[in-house]
């Protein structure tokens, strides 16, 4: 079974986090390790990102995965069930 992707659920809202916790976008990328394009799509909800990425971004924003993120299966444009998401 694949992994499931999670997409941000509200760009508003990751927008305000951005802001609030004074980062670029270049900044998140790096912290996340991906691309800042990819920062970028995830902001808009046109992409997802796995869960580990998620978390890095969450937690570089100072918000929790479940705040920020919405689970969705692979290849969805975004949403999809709103469980929790991460389960270590």
């Amino acid at each position: 079974m694949a992994h499931p992707y999670v997409h941000v659920r509200s760009p508003d809202l990751f927008a305000e986090l951005i802001r609030i916790a004074d980062v670029t976008r270049s900044q998140l990328a790096r912290r996340a390790h991906c691309s800042k394009a990819h920062i970028t799509l995830i902001s808009q909800g046109k992409r997802g990102c796995n869960p580990r990425v998620a978390w890095r971004i969450a937690n570089t924003l100072g918000a929790t995965v479940d705040e920020l993120f919405t689970e969705s299966k692979e290849g969805e444009p975004g949403g999809g069930d709103p469980t929790s998401i991460v389960a270590a």
